[in-house]
């Protein structure tokens, strides 16, 4: 398995498949926000999940982004390919995705919402504040859990997803649906 290389280094991740931990991407808006306050967010976000024993991969942290009291710089084409690739491996790294931001629109975090429920078949967690009052039926319906703190998420995701078979457990009803009876029928018979 392949990390990207600033990914391993700002957040220590490990390669044992073994006994390992959770590992959770974060999905947030970057764009517009100031740079501590970004830092910030990053910061508490991670807190509350490795709680849970839980291995978090931030963007904010992985990019390096420096506190100080500013909007984040707009990065070069050059820089953005760079950085798109890196969120691409950590996304396919982690085991569950957590929006912190589904009320707000994000060109990426929209896109890595996608790629992670529709194409990769892995959890995704939406984490609400408490301004939006009433969530979004469709968030209700489409994404795996809905909460109000990264606290939460934590704890639901270490519960439904923390061990490898259980996030296996997960996968088998949506490849059962996923699948057409002559394709199922073609892979048993493959095995046999």
């Amino acid at each position: 398995m392949h990390v990207a290389p600033a990914l391993t280094r700002a957040h220590g991740c490990a390669y044992d498949e073994g006994m390992r931990k959770l590992r959770v991407y974060i999905a947030c808006k970057m764009t517009g926000i100031n740079c501590d306050e970004l830092v910030r967010r990053a910061k508490e976000d991670t807190a509350a999940l490795e709680k849970y024993d839980i291995e978090v991969i931030h963007p904010v942290i992985a990019e390096g982004v420096p506190e100080i009291p500013k909007p984040l710089p707009e990065p070069t084409p050059d820089m953005m390919n760079i950085r798109w690739e890196e969120d691409q491996k950590a996304v396919r790294w982690a085991d569950v995705v957590i929006s912190t931001a589904p009320h707000v629109w994000s060109s990426g975090a929209i896109r890595e919402h996608g790629k992670v429920r529709y194409d990769q078949w892995k959890p995704y967690i939406s984490v609400w504040p408490e301004e939006v009052l009433v969530i979004p039926f469709t968030a209700q319906k489409e994404d795996d859990a809905c909460v109000r703190t990264m606290d939460e998420a934590g704890r639901i995701a270490s519960l439904m997803w923390g061990s490898r078979m259980k996030r296996i457990k997960w996968r088998i009803p949506i490849y059962m649906r996923h699948w057409d009876n002559v394709s199922l029928r073609k892979i048993i018979l493959f095995f046999k």
